[in-house]
């Protein structure tokens, strides 16, 4: 497959998950949806589809356990750790000179944060055709992602260790439903998820999990109907935020992913797993902690859409360099 062929696939797959943007808008548009149901639709979204959608990626025909694929399943999670606390350095380093403290935590969060698991695992099961193992290493990604976002996302958010809640970073319902579905792939006998006799259960977890990107980008439809366009498109910031979120933190990851390669030679479905988790565009977390811990709420919505809006042509062009570079 040549570069034209790439870019085009991956384009479709964009505007495919991103096209659930237009149900929202224009139901908002028209006052057929009321922004009341946000936070109802954002409590599916969190509390039942994301939990699912992890009990599905380890659980729901998933590769066969074995030591190298649990070794390159701890490479995912710690390449994930080192490369999002070192973007997050990196975004603090870009915007120190930023007097609007609120500002420049919105910005740093958009950053260092993707919208790996909403949008990461669909994306990846749509690229690959259902890789179980791509799908895999992106949750692993999200399970770092989800222990970070609650320690080093709220601290960036509030700037104050104790709202750091430990509790929150392990017992989130992302994490829950991580737990439930290593245990299914590490003890295969008690996969009720994948025993040939009841496989229609599978049913279940796959109709939840294909809702994620769905609800996740109906949702942003509805926001992006109360913004005026031009707001999206107006701020200086904004646009440093999303060339950090949407081409540095891939990068970086690619980076540290190669480090990894030198020490332990993980294979290149690790190395293409994790860009395209990196390479998402920002994090919907990013909105809810501004609404939550009182940050700037204006610029935690623009630029999270303008982020979403720009990755339908970044994410094609770097997953399709990488895909020709990995010769996938």
């Amino acid at each position: 497959m040549n570069f034209m062929q790439a870019f085009l696939k991956i384009l479709l797959i964009m505007a495919v998950l991103l096209a659930f943007i237009l149900p929202g808008y224009f139901l908002r548009k028209a006052k057929l949806v009321a922004e009341s149901v946000l936070p109802a639709l954002s409590n599916v979204l969190i509390y039942v589809c994301l939990p699912i959608l992890m009990v599905k990626a380890f659980a729901v025909d998933p590769v066969k356990p074995s030591v190298d694929v649990a070794i390159e399943m701890v490479v995912v999670f710690l390449i994930a750790l080192i490369s999002l606390t070192a973007m997050y350095f990196l975004s603090k380093l870009a915007f120190r000179g930023m007097k609007d403290v609120k500002r420049r935590d919105v910005y740093s969060f958009v950053a260092v944060f993707s919208n790996c698991g909403f949008i990461g695992i669909p994306f990846i099961d749509m690229m690959t055709g259902g890789n179980a193992k791509a799908i895999m290493f992106v949750a692993v990604y999200n399970v770092a992602f989800n222990i970070l976002v609650w320690t080093l996302g709220v601290y960036l958010m509030t700037q104050n260790k104790k709202d750091i809640s430990w509790k929150h970073a392990f017992l989130n319902p992302s994490m829950i439903g991580s737990y439930i579905g290593l245990l299914f792939f590490f003890l295969p006998q008690i996969n009720i998820f994948n025993m040939p006799a009841v496989k229609e259960l599978q049913k279940f977890p796959v109709y939840f999990a294909d809702m994620t990107s769905v609800l996740s980008m109906f949702i942003v439809g509805i926001r992006m109907a109360d913004i005026p366009i031009k707001k999206l498109f107006n701020t200086f910031g904004s646009y440093c935020a999303c060339a950090l979120r949407l081409i540095v933190c891939p990068l970086l990851a690619v980076g540290v992913t190669l480090l990894f390669k030198v020490i332990y030679p993980v294979s290149d479905i690790v190395l293409l797993s994790v860009a395209v988790a990196a390479a998402m565009s920002p994090a919907s977390t990013c909105v809810a902690y501004a609404e939550t811990f009182d940050g700037d709420k204006n610029s935690a919505a623009t630029t999270f859409i303008l982020g979403t809006l720009l990755s339908v042509f970044t994410v094609p062009v770097f997953v399709s360099l990488l895909s020709l570079f990995l010769s996938l």
